[in-house]
């Protein structure tokens, strides 16, 4: 029982809320030649009317149109709309039936049920909307009113929080008389000696002029005013008993330079051979390329590498009577001239030409290229070169290429 009256009253909260879910006819009558037009005009009217499906309801025909003499019935129901089946496909494919039947020549009826149509209850659901419009107001008028707030409040605490700057304490100088403290104590034969140690940050901050004994007043306003550089000397009596610290002019020695040893050094590069005869082969040479640089601006390079030739021996009709694919082996030293980044290098040597019917041969090179700074942890240098061969008949090649450090 309970059961039933639960079904009942879903099936009647469905039925009010949606459309009337009850079966209804429509009745047509008029001349027999008039049926078929009258009947696609019955069928548009219906499509259109919400008298007894709204909403998410549309008509649609139950039955087909049963003609009795000069009347026609047909029952139609409620649906919910779909993706392909809604009150505008309906509408549109009644009202081109219509187009395509003749036009009505006598008179015609077209008949809606008697009984009362359902009454949909479109007040409460009104005023749930407004009520419900209302509510979604008043929550983004709350959430705009807290955003505001909260800014406001970001906004006074950055005006009252100031940006405190410190003031940065000087350095510590030494006094006079703790700089010659400091030079008497054991174990310290030079003012080198000091800085080499540095005790403590205080030591940091001990300058030449810091150094100048008390009433010698002529050593300050020469340091002044000359660019002089200036070294302490220590002197020792006989007995060994006394030190003396004086200043004295530094004289200007060479800058040193520590020399370099690149073991690690190869490079690849490709080689364009040509000879006077108009022959022209293209090849790839990879060589061990240590350097010493022995001075900012010299070095010397030694190039010890393997290349491939291939040659080809043609009759005097062009035909091919031998081709021969062998190895040379270029040994080569370089003097290079170098600047901040760019050098220019020239060298001599020979090639080994591993052929039996050949020979070896001696070589000269001149080239340029581009130093990379020594931040660069693989790429050492890109070079371009101008080699010459001196066979029998003139060998030029041009190499370019790059050299890298492992």
């Amino acid at each position: 029982m309970k059961t039933f009256t639960l079904l009942s009253i879903l099936f009647s909260f469905n039925a009010h809320s949606f459309g009337h879910v009850k079966p209804f006819k429509i009745t047509i009558s008029g001349d027999k030649q008039d049926l078929r037009s009258v009947s696609r005009m019955a069928d548009l009217e219906v499509a259109k009317s919400i008298t007894h499906c709204r909403g998410a309801y549309i008509p649609f025909a139950k039955s087909r149109w049963n003609c009795s003499g000069r009347e026609c019935t047909r029952i139609f129901g409620c649906r919910r709309i779909t993706r392909g089946y809604s009150r505008v496909t309906l509408i549109s494919a009644s009202r081109r039936g219509l187009k395509n039947s003749k036009k009505i020549q006598g008179n015609y009826e077209i008949r809606w049920p008697i009984d009362k149509p359902p009454t949909f209850d479109t007040g409460k659901a009104a005023k749930k909307r407004v009520a419900y419009k209302k509510q979604v107001a008043e929550v983004k008028r709350t959430k705009r009113k807290e955003k505001q707030l909260e800014f406001v409040k970001i906004k006074e605490i950055k005006e009252k929080k100031k940006v405190i700057l410190k003031e940065r304490k000087p350095s510590p100088k030494i006094l006079e008389e703790e700089a010659l403290a400091l030079l008497e104590e054991e174990n310290l034969e030079d003012y080198d000696d000091i800085l080499a140690q540095k005790p403590s940050k205080m030591y940091q901050d001990i300058t030449i002029e810091d150094m100048v004994p008390e009433g010698k007043e002529e050593f300050k306003t020469e340091i002044q005013e000359d660019d002089t550089k200036w070294k302490l000397v220590t002197t020792m009596e006989e007995d060994g008993s006394e030190k003396t610290y004086e200043l004295k002019k530094a004289e200007d020695g060479p800058l040193t330079f520590q020399s370099r040893l690149k073991l690690a050094n190869f490079s690849l590069s490709y080689k364009s051979v040509s000879d006077n005869e108009d022959a022209q082969v293209g090849t790839g040479n990879i060589s061990w390329a240590p350097q010493f640089i022995f001075h900012p601006n010299w070095g010397v390079k030694l190039d010890a590498g393997v290349q491939f030739y291939s040659i080809t021996i043609a009759d005097q009709t062009g035909k091919t009577i031998e081709s021969t694919t062998f190895p040379i082996i270029p040994l080569m030293l370089y003097v290079n001239y170098l600047g901040k980044y760019y050098f220019l290098e020239a060298g001599a040597g020979m090639q080994f030409w591993l052929e039996d019917r050949l020979d070896n041969y001696m070589a000269w090179s001149l080239g340029f290229g581009y130093r990379f700074p020594t931040t660069m942890a693989f790429f050492d240098r890109v070079f371009f070169n101008y080699n010459n061969v001196l066979v029998n008949v003139e060998v030029q090649e041009f190499q370019l290429g790059f050299s890298f450090k492992i």
